[in-house]
């Protein structure tokens, strides 16, 4: 069965994952070979029109892009802040057409790159597009692992912005479903615990300061 053109616009597509062999960042250029050439030559090998082959050729060029790059190693940082935008895209142009394996992939990609910004203190592009994936997340499930990781990325970036209310609220949320679905000997659950005594301890000497003054 054909698939509709109008899902999703080819062009706009090839252009996401194969836009241009450097691109501009604060002045200097970054190499982006890699992740460009292999999504040229899938494209030529696959044709515009099999959409669905394209879509998880970008998604999987972008995902092992973003797995590839350490958030404390600043030689990664300029690709970093390549690869944002272009996540926020992909998101944008697919998640609603994604299977949830490719959606998933996506997601985990977008936890990272959220905690790449809180690491280096740019904190409202991690936000922002950790709140364009949870718009996205269409057909996944909110307690699915990877919508999991992306709350635990959120929360813990509005701690570090001293919303701790906040964050204990989204930690106690995301650490509930973690015990549901994972188990609470999961490693991502004992560290969404470990993040929940964190916010509440915080909030409990916020509340000692102010009884002080």
């Amino acid at each position: 069965m054909p698939i509709p053109a109008g899902l999703v616009d080819p062009d706009r597509l090839a252009e996401l994952v194969a836009s241009g062999d450097t691109v501009q960042d604060n002045g200097a250029e970054t190499w982006s070979g890699e992740i460009v050439r292999h999504a040229r030559d899938g494209l030529a090998r696959v044709g515009l029109a099999d959409l669905i082959v394209i879509r998880h050729a970008a998604v999987e060029l972008l995902a092992s892009a973003v797995a590839r790059l350490a958030s404390d190693d600043p030689a990664d940082w300029p690709t970093w802040r390549v690869l944002t935008p272009r996540l926020s895209a992909l998101l944008e142009a697919t998640a609603a057409h994604l299977p949830p394996d490719d959606l998933t992939s996506l997601l985990d990609a977008t936890a990272r790159v959220i905690n790449f910004h809180a690491w280096t203190g740019a904190d409202p592009a991690g936000e922002r597009l950790g709140r364009l994936a949870l718009t996205h997340r269409s057909h996944l499930d909110p307690d699915q692992p990877a919508v999991l990781g992306v709350r635990l990325q959120l929360a813990h970036t509005a701690g570090q912005h001293g919303r701790w209310e906040q964050a204990e609220t989204e930690y106690r949320k995301v650490l509930a479903a973690s015990m549901r679905v994972l188990g609470a000997d999961h490693p991502d659950t004992l560290d969404t615990r470990q993040n929940l005594a964190q916010a509440a301890g915080q909030l409990g000497r916020n509340k000692r300061d102010r009884r002080v003054r």
